[in-house]
Parts: structure tokens; C-alpha cells; sequence
């Protein structure tokens, strides 16, 4: 995220995360502290200002409020969407998994169903579509329903 404050230098950065727990209930986590954020003063234009998500950070879509204050006064206000995914490329995530599952069980975009009997059997394509957009919507919809304690889990999340 980049600010461009009126040519004034900033002091500092401060910064918020909620998420959306029920149909319309929005409510301010109490896992801010999942994601933390540092300010660089680039010029006197422009400030830079980046977050690390911690690696157990709860999977959902949340909201990041950010405002940046210089001399006493606010100068810079904005918001973001932030969609926390498990992470199965790194390592220090729960669900990190070596190159030969991830092609397989990630990257691997369709696959066959088998419908019969064992002695009389039939493979269909299934068209996973993991990386469509509406599925990723529809999924943290469903989410929502889930309370955000439970979202770092990977089992009660599947």
C-alpha cells in the first residue's frame, strides 16, 4: 500500500483488521496482532507501508483499515481487502506439503470420479475450478458462517 500524503512527513502508521464472522455482522478481530505493519517515508510524497501476516493467521477475508498521521493530524486514510488462503507452499504453514502432493492435490486442475460398481466401473472428468473466482467467493461466504477462532484450523476449515 502506497500513501501519498499533501507534502507532509508522516509520524506515524496505524492500522486495524476486521472481519465479517455472520451474515452482517462485522466485528473487529482479536487477531490484529496476526498482522503487523511497517512504515517507510519514501519522499515527502509518498510512504510506503507494508504488513506481514503471521503463518496462523485465521483463513477468511478481512478488512484493513489504515491511517497515516502527520504533525498531529490525520492525512491519509484508506481500506483494503485482505483474503488470508492456507498456504501449502510454505513451510512454516500447517498445511505445507512437499512439491510431489502439491501438483497432485493444489495445482492439479481436474481429475476423474469413478461412478459403478467395483466389476463395472466408469472414470468422468471433474473440472475442479480451484482457482475461479466464484468459487473463492462462494467458499468465504461459507466461512463466514464459521466462527474465526476455528478458521486457523485446517481440519475443521475442510
Amino acid at each position: 500500500l502506497v500513501a501519498h500524503p499533501d507534502g507532509v512527513l508522516a509520524s506515524a502508521v496505524s492500522a486495524s483488521v476486521s472481519g465479517k464472522v455472520g451474515k452482517d455482522e462485522d466485528t473487529t478481530s482479536d487477531y490484529g496482532d496476526q498482522l503487523t505493519f511497517d512504515m517507510a517515508q519514501k519522499d515527502v510524497t509518498e510512504v510506503l507501508i507494508s504488513g506481514t501476516l503471521s503463518s496462523d493467521a485465521p483463513v477468511g477475508e478481512y478488512t484493513i483499515a489504515v491511517e497515516v498521521q502527520g504533525e498531529g493530524a490525520t492525512m491519509y486514510k484508506t481500506t483494503a481487502t485482505l483474503i488470508v488462503l492456507f498456504n501449502p507452499y510454505s513451510s512454516k504453514d500447517g498445511v505445507y506439503t512437499s512439491a510431489k502432493n502439491r501438483a497432485e492435490y493444489v495445482e492439479n486442475t481436474e481429475g476423474l470420479v469413478w461412478q459403478g460398481l467395483s466389476d463395472n466401473n466408469n472414470g468422468y472428468t471433474w473440472d475442479y475450478d480451484q482457482f475461479a473466482w466464484a468459487n473463492l467467493d462462494r467458499t468465504l461466504n461459507l466461512l463466514r458462517r464459521m466462527p474465526i477462532a476455528d478458521r486457523g484450523d485446517a481440519a475443521l476449515v475442510s
